[in-house]
């Protein structure tokens, strides 16, 4: 009998364990669309692809909101800063603005960015 009660608990015990485990293997899905954000973010890499950058990413941008999804953090930072290679301060405005409105934290960066910008000389 005795060997019996000592099995029982170790079902019972493996059964809890893994009843316990098991959620933590489901996948939650990821709040933000990334799109195709990092093949086209290296050719930031290569001399004069900032146009192309800049239409790659704004072409996700409105596949992102049509499919419903959230613009991840950093996208329109990113291009903000290409608008600004270009010279465009006002679409440059524009982007850091957005990425302020779903992500207030990064306020205080984007401001940044922008002072930093007329410090450079952008109007």
């Amino acid at each position: 009998m005795k060997g019996n009660t000592s099995r029982t608990w170790c079902l019972a015990w493996g059964m809890l364990l893994t009843v316990m485990t098991l959620p933590g293997c489901t996948q939650k899905p990821e709040r933000t669309a990334w799109s195709g954000y990092t093949p086209p973010v290296n050719l930031q890499y290569q001399e004069d692809a900032a146009q192309e950058l800049i239409e790659v990413l704004e072409a996700d941008v409105e596949d992102i909101k049509a499919q419903g999804g959230v613009v991840p953090p950093g996208y329109y930072a990113q291009l903000g800063l290409l608008y600004f290679s270009l010279g465009n301060t006002e679409q440059m405005r524009q982007r850091l603005t957005a990425e302020q409105d779903p992500f207030p934290d990064s306020t205080a960066d984007m401001n940044e960015l922008m002072n930093t910008a007329r410090a450079e000389g952008a109007p």
